[in-house]
């Protein structure tokens, strides 16, 4: 019989971003993989930004779930200072991982991409829970989010608990198939620097255009549209959803299963944006803007989705797909493979403790 693996949790383990690593760990809990204890110590008030730590047999883990390519919840780049943290670290496991940004460190080989990520949970999530560690505050936030007619009634912010099974679809035939895309778009305004605003702009300016694109290419096959907010209102009117509702987490991923191609555009600082990891467990076939950023095991254009670069493209990939339905099937497959391989938060958390203890 395999031994326990002992596991100490700690850091940001309440952020909501962190709900993937801690239910991995939970559900590796609850299997007998790992021993499961926590760290006394909590981060400063306030401090939102989504950083898990763990002693894994004695070993210091970094889970850091955050767009940029900054470390240790810095805000600049400052190569001394991660070199100093890192010396303290066994494997740093990055959420939108670019190796090249890192080349400069000593300490660049501790530094490994987590994977695709997206906001999961379980009920055997007992972080989550507010359960263990008791957090009073969170038991309650919890218990109503899992409630639907209290989180509806409370408007509560984030919504319900949206478990790992409903995010799960095995592959399947997609018969007569649609085309999904819905996003949002950031106000350039919300960031200091000029070339964060010029990101922001050019994000805006394909995820609008992909909008109007799908529309006029595919007509009453095509789902989709921009978040409605004050912002996107004054951007671009013609793109919104129907109404604000529409953007429902449980409502989307309803969608997600009833699509047959589903739409990928680049995230904040070029990352794999939350849309990626919830397709996957759909095993969804998928058109994306080529991925900027590391991902472990094989996840390749052609096999798990296939690229486009314009407004243009967007429309011939997916026409491309939509004309084969062999094309689908083989992505479909393959997406829901790497899913149980590398994405599942049980998976994805044994896989990070694999490269530790190497």
């Amino acid at each position: 019989m395999a031994r326990r693996i002992h596991c100490v949790l700690g850091g940001q383990i309440h952020s909501d971003f962190a709900r993937q690593i801690t239910t991995g760990f939970c559900e590796l809990s609850r299997a007998g993989v790992v021993e499961l204890a926590f760290e006394a110590r909590r981060p400063a008030p306030g401090l939102q930004k989504p950083l898990v730590e763990a002693i894994i047999e004695g070993r210091r883990v970094v889970y850091d779930l955050r767009d940029g390519n900054n470390l240790f919840q810095s805000d600049v780049f400052d190569p001394e200072c991660f070199d100093r943290e890192l010396d303290k670290v066994r494997t740093y496991f990055k959420r939108s991982c670019d190796p090249p940004h890192y080349e400069r460190l000593r300490n660049s080989g501790k530094i490994r991409p987590l994977g695709l990520s997206y906001k999961v949970s379980s009920r055997h999530n007992t972080v989550d829970r507010g359960l263990r560690p008791l957090v009073l505050r969170r038991l309650v936030k919890g218990a109503i989010e899992r409630n639907r007619l209290a989180a509806t009634l409370l408007k509560l912010q984030g919504g319900r608990r949206v478990w790992v099974e409903c995010f799960e679809q095995p592959p399947e035939s997609d018969g007569h198939p649609a085309v999904l895309f819905m996003a949002r778009l950031w106000d350039p305004r919300g960031v200091p620097d000029g070339e964060g605003r010029r990101q922001r702009e050019a994000l805006n300016e394909m995820r609008a255009a992909c909008v109007r694109a799908g529309r006029t290419a595919f007509g009453p096959r095509f789902i989709g549209g921009l978040f409605v907010d004050e912002y996107s209102k004054r951007q671009a009117p013609d793109c919104l959803l129907p109404s604000e509702n529409q953007s429902d987490k449980h409502r989307f991923l309803e969608r997600v299963r009833r699509a047959g191609v589903c739409v990928a555009t680049t995230g904040l600082h070029g990352s794999i944006g939350w849309k990626m990891a919830e397709y996957v467990p759909a095993s969804k076939a998928i058109v994306s803007e080529p991925l900027l950023r590391t991902l472990p095991g094989s996840f390749s254009p052609g096999v798990n989705y296939l690229e486009f670069t314009s407004p243009e493209g967007f429309v011939k990939v997916t026409e491309r797909l939509l004309a084969d339905p062999e094309l689908r099937s083989a992505m479909n497959r393959a997406n829901w493979d790497y899913y149980q391989s590398w994405v599942r938060p049980s998976a994805l958390v044994l896989k990070t403790i694999g490269v530790v203890l190497d």
